[in-house]
């Protein structure tokens, strides 16, 4: 008389269940990362007033920053005399203003982009430079 066969379990395997695991853990590790991990840029610019007297912002340096960054940096003018300098985001809102001859800067973007400015006459040209850091996604 033949013994009947058993029908196939209905349950994973061990090794599957463990592959599946393993998966679902590397690829949860993955999607954390890439919204913690952060991301690092630089940036530098030259900034002038080019009419020579009071002028409103236009175009002219402009960093271009996803909206959260934690962005930091410095400024300094070329000569000996101090200069207005100024950082406006999207809406002309006065994020950092300073008068002087060398600074440094640090905000989180909210509104980008964010635009530098000089608004008085001077000679001078401001360098700036920095960096800005976010998530990857």
């Amino acid at each position: 008389m033949a013994v009947p066969l058993e029908p196939p379990s209905s349950r994973p395997s061990h090794r599957t269940r463990n592959r599946a695991i393993v998966v679902a853990v590397v690829v949860g590790t993955v999607v954390i990362a890439l919204f913690t991990v952060p991301v690092t840029r630089s940036f530098s610019d030259e900034v002038r007033n080019p009419s020579g007297m009071l002028h409103l912002p236009g175009p002219g340096a402009t960093l271009i920053c996803p909206t959260g960054s934690h962005v930091w940096g410095t400024f300094s003018v070329n000569g000996t005399e101090p200069d207005t300098f100024v950082i406006l985001d999207l809406d002309q809102n006065v994020i950092y203003l300073d008068n002087s001859t060398y600074g440094s800067f640090s905000f989180t973007a909210s509104n980008p982009p964010y635009t530098f400015w000089l608004p008085y006459f001077g000679p001078e040209i401001v360098y700036v430079s920095g960096h800005y850091s976010h998530p990857i996604l």
